[in-house]
């Protein structure tokens, strides 16, 4: 459908491999985009009742330099307190 409507290549790569992240890893949407799913499933930011955590693929954080250790945790909380935040901005 992506490359139906023409999106860019990009688009359609992060799309089709977001859930296999490390075969297109050369394209830097892909693990962007599968590691947000992956973020905001853990984070239930969605606030969907069939919101699982997936298995984060290590290739994709590690082709966008995150590394997940004791410093990482702290922004959580403030990720999930931002995106109530926001989110009340919609609600009404």
């Amino acid at each position: 459908m992506a490359e139906y409507w023409g999106l860019p290549g990009s688009l359609v790569s992060s799309i089709r491999y977001h859930h296999q992240p490390d075969a297109a890893l050369n394209e830097l949407m892909v693990p962007v985009v599968s590691v947000a799913e992956v973020l905001s499933n853990a984070l239930d930011l969605a606030g969907r009742p069939e919101n699982r955590v997936t298995q984060i693929s290590s290739a994709a954080c590690k082709a966008l330099g995150l590394v997940f250790d004791a410093n990482i945790q702290p922004l959580f909380g403030r990720i999930e307190a931002r995106s109530k935040y926001a989110n009340a901005l919609f609600v009404d």
